[in-house]
């Protein structure tokens, strides 16, 4: 049986792969379960797993790390490795990606997102076990479908997707090759939209949950769901651009006025308009004068009080709803923070 070697500090993390993959099915044996790199390195080399899951960020020696000393001993070359990543970890990632590593898993860890990593992993291992020669990627078509991308040129973007589609299959590229040039399409795209100073997290995550779960796809529907995320990828990046001509904190202040009677969070607006959740937190006070949520407060709060004088007769905890408070006491510890008394001029609650 081939034998997998399962790295992490986390043992909800350890639990879940023990759990959600048939190990025996796919003819594996677990050979052990380290905390961190240095435990792993020294494993590698004395058990000589076939595949190794670490995470990336572990003590001691990291996953990064981990990743490289094997990659530079003579045997490296015959471990595969899947990176266990959790949001946010994006440039993490990335790292692993430029040192070889083809798979990755995001954190909390589904059942059929490991399953689907593991099919690819066996597929690789048959295909390297077959002898057959590595295909090389067709990098005239890539640098083409690339650029359409970035140039948000929709109908070059299908008719490059096409073309580059027609040179695997001339080449006899199997579901693994495929599934591993659509990987690197994708984090090509991730990698302009940082250059562009946005955040490609949220790009990241849905590439990876929907990919994740295409284990069993055929050639064509693999690259009809490449196609959805360029389509994402474009509008994110045309976003971007539109967002360059004026400040970002503005166009979040106006989604804010337009939409305060919905929940509204910081990670929702961040995503929306592809920056860092920090980053744009900081910005707001800094330009608006106060957070966020406060903001968004005192507009309902602001709102409130229109209602009350408008409509005396309504009762307040209605008034409270309409604004957006599911809680009518969260209501009056706002009003009550900002206007020192009581609510008045509704009917009681």
């Amino acid at each position: 049986m081939r034998k997998a070697l399962l790295v992490d500090d986390e043992p909800f993390a350890i639990e879940a792969l023990q759990l959600f993959v048939d190990w025996e099915g796919y003819g594996f044996q677990i050979c052990g379960v380290c905390e961190n790199g240095e435990e792993a390195l020294a494993a590698i080399e004395r058990e000589k797993p076939d595949v190794v899951f670490t995470d990336i960020r572990m003590p001691v020696m990291d996953g990064l790390q981990l990743i490289e000393s094997v990659s530079a001993s003579p045997d490296g070359k015959l471990v595969q490795f899947v990176i266990l990543s959790g949001y946010g970890e994006f440039e993490y990632a990335q790292s692993a990606l430029r040192l070889g590593v083809r798979h990755y898993l995001l954190k909390p860890i589904m059942p059929e997102e490991a399953d689907s990593v593991m099919q690819d992993v066996v597929r690789r291992m048959e295909a390297t076990e077959s002898k057959e020669a590595p295909i090389s990627f067709p990098r005239e078509a890539e640098a083409a479908l690339l650029e359409a991308i970035e140039r948000g040129d929709e109908p070059r973007v299908r008719l490059e997707v096409d073309r580059l589609s027609s040179e695997m299959k001339e080449l006899g590229a199997d579901s693994a090759t495929v599934g591993a040039l659509l990987d690197h399409l994708a984090y090509r795209c991730m990698l302009v939209l940082q250059e562009m100073g946005a955040d490609p997290e949220p790009l990241h995550r849905r590439w990876s949950q929907r990919y994740s779960g295409a284990g069993q796809a055929g050639l064509n529907q693999r690259w009809e769901l490449f196609l959805r995320f360029a389509d994402e990828a474009m509008r994110a990046m045309g976003d971007v651009r539109k967002a360059r001509s004026f400040h970002p904190v503005d166009e979040a202040e106006r989604y804010i006025r337009a939409n305060f009677r919905q929940p509204i969070t910081v990670g929702e607006l961040a995503e929306r308009f592809y920056m860092n959740a920090a980053y744009l937190g900081q910005a707001f006070q800094a330009k608006v004068g106060k957070g966020v949520i406060e903001y968004v407060h005192d507009l309902r709060i602001e709102e409130a009080r229109r209602l009350m004088s408008e409509a005396p007769e309504r009762r307040l905890s209605e008034i409270a709803e309409t604004v957006g408070y599911s809680h009518y006491h969260h209501f009056l510890k706002q009003y009550e923070k900002r206007h020192h008394a009581k609510p008045t001029g509704g009917a009681f609650q």
